[in-house]
């Protein structure tokens, strides 16, 4: 596969003629950016085997959250569309449909779909593989097409509280998911690096994780000081209650580690001290992330700058900030995230979408 690259040179001033990263001109309609999906759970204890009748009570059933019916797009999307997102039982039958908001998106550009809620009258009590799929049909164009086809693993636990039944989505295809971005719309001159990573749990604080990064050996940024960088969790999606077994927590957070002495280049490096700032278009080789959880290494990355680049092995996606973030694979380690399932991502990445940009980064 050929490795594509975020342009990081100081020579680069006009940057902004050049073609995009990810080939929007090449690109024909509207995608669905994988990362966004991010599903969960809702328990309810009752299920209607019919809408009109009463319900069954003390059930424990579920249906997809509400607060997690959205995700991005990255356009074109031209006038006259409407994206649904249609979940199937496992046997493939249809279970439950939603409409979603349908913005108008210009090529290259990126937008939010929010879907309308669903109603508890729609609860399962059923788990197992959910398949899903998010539709696009148009009427002035006279066409209809799935833009994203996927599948949700549901399973259930016994919680600590009453002992109640719970339901989860497990997601353990997301611990060796990384991802690193330069931050343009915090300095469009010298933007700074932001590493992305999930983790597994509930025992997850601020200023319980940091990370490091090495260069040639060399530690040349850290978000453990303020002067330095920043450690915060933007996304939690927690399963409902704590399980009595700790190892069946299937709750996931995605945490971001802003490194504010690296930069990716220096348009005006006269507005930087340069002492302290370590420039990545001007260095050249392999960077190491490391991530300490609650003072034990949990995280290791690696990615490579290129001719002043940061090569991209293999999926690269807008996120809301028009920002290129690039996927590099991460190494779980330690105890922390419980007992996961360190292949999951082979067959399940992506909600069942394992392909060339996932298999470039973590090989076949």
């Amino acid at each position: 596969m050929k490795k594509r690259s975020v342009f990081l040179s100081t020579a680069l001033v006009l940057a902004c003629l050049l073609p995009s990263v990810t080939q929007a001109s090449a690109q024909t309609g509207p995608k669905v950016i994988q990362r966004s999906l991010i599903l969960n759970t809702y328990d309810h204890d009752r299920v209607w085997p019919d809408p009109k009748k009463e319900p069954k009570y003390h059930t424990p059933a579920w249906t997809p959250n509400n607060l997690n019916l959205d995700f991005m797009l990255e356009g074109p999307l031209v006038a006259g569309g409407q994206l649904s997102l249609q979940f199937f039982k496992p046997d493939g039958k249809p279970w439950v449909s939603t409409l979603c908001n349908t913005p108008e998106l210009g090529v290259g550009e990126v937008g939010e779909a929010k879907c309308e809620d669903i109603h508890e009258t729609k609860s399962i009590a059923q788990t197992g593989m959910f398949p899903f799929k998010i539709q696009l049909k148009n009427e002035l164009m006279g066409t209809h097409q799935d833009l994203f086809k996927g599948r949700l693993k549901v399973g259930k636990y016994t919680s600590k509280y009453n002992k109640t039944v719970e339901h989860f989505i497990d997601e353990d295809w997301r611990l060796p998911l990384a991802y690193v971005a330069l931050d343009k719309t915090s300095d469009e001159n010298s933007p700074p690096l932001i590493a992305y990573f999930w983790f597994r749990g509930r025992n997850l604080h601020h200023g319980s994780q940091h990370a490091f990064l090495y260069f040639n050996g060399q530690q040349v940024g850290a978000t453990d000081s303020t002067t330095t960088g920043a450690a915060n969790e933007i996304l939690t999606r927690n399963a409902n209650l704590e399980p009595l077994d700790p190892k069946k927590d299937y709750s996931y957070a995605l945490w971001s580690f802003h490194f504010s002495t690296v930069r990716g280049y220096a348009l005006n490096p006269f507005s930087l001290d340069i002492t302290r700032i370590h420039n990545l278009s001007m260095n050249n080789g392999v960077y190491e992330i490391k991530v300490l959880r609650q003072g034990k290494l949990s995280r290791v990355a690696k990615f490579t700058v290129n001719n002043g680049q940061i090569v991209a092995p293999g999926s690269v996606e807008k996120d809301g900030r028009n920002n290129d973030r690039i996927l590099i694979p991460a190494e779980v380690k330690g105890d922390l995230d419980g007992a996961i399932d360190p292949n999951a991502w082979k067959t399940e990445v992506y909600y069942g979408n394992p392909g060339p940009l996932t298999s470039g980064v973590f090989g076949k």
